[in-house]
Parts: C-alpha cells; structure tokens; sequence
C-alpha cells in the first residue's frame, strides 16, 4: 500500500489498522510481515558494478513499519516515565 493512502485515508484506515495491529498484539502476525525484499544499492563511489561499492537493504511493508514507530512510540514513553 502506497504511503499517500495511509497519509490520506488516516480516517478510513485508523480502525482497520488499529483492529489488525491489535491482533498482532495478541499473536496473529500477518505472513507478509515476516517477508522482505533484499535489493542492491549503488554507495556512490567506485565501480557501479563491483558488489563492494554495494550495499544491501530489505524492503518491508509500511504497515509494518508504522506499527514499528507505534510500538517503539509506546515503548519510548514507558521507558521516559520510568525515569522520572
């Protein structure tokens, strides 16, 4: 799913997110979470083509990734009233 339509269906999408992220708390992660796509990716210095001037990133889903930022979001709060 393309970002803008998490950015721009934030009212449509909120409790159909917050249903699924819900379950995932409670076990049920969806398959597609655990799966990435690994692509090569140019430095920016030396031969294009040697795989040392390569570098390699996965390619998640961003559903997963805002669950991430919510979860570290939740995380980092109970971590700030801890220490005060």
């Amino acid at each position: 799913m393309p970002n803008e339509i998490l950015k721009w269906g934030e009212k449509t999408l909120s409790p159909i997110l917050t249903h699924t992220f819900n379950k995932v708390l409670n076990g049920d992660t969806p398959r597609l979470w655990g799966k990435g796509n690994i692509v090569s990716i140019y430095k920016g210095k030396g031969d294009r083509l040697s795989i040392d001037n390569q570098r390699g990133i996965s390619l998640t889903s961003n559903i997963l990734k805002t669950y991430e930022k919510v979860i570290a979001d939740r995380l980092q709060n109970i971590l700030n009233k801890s220490t005060t």
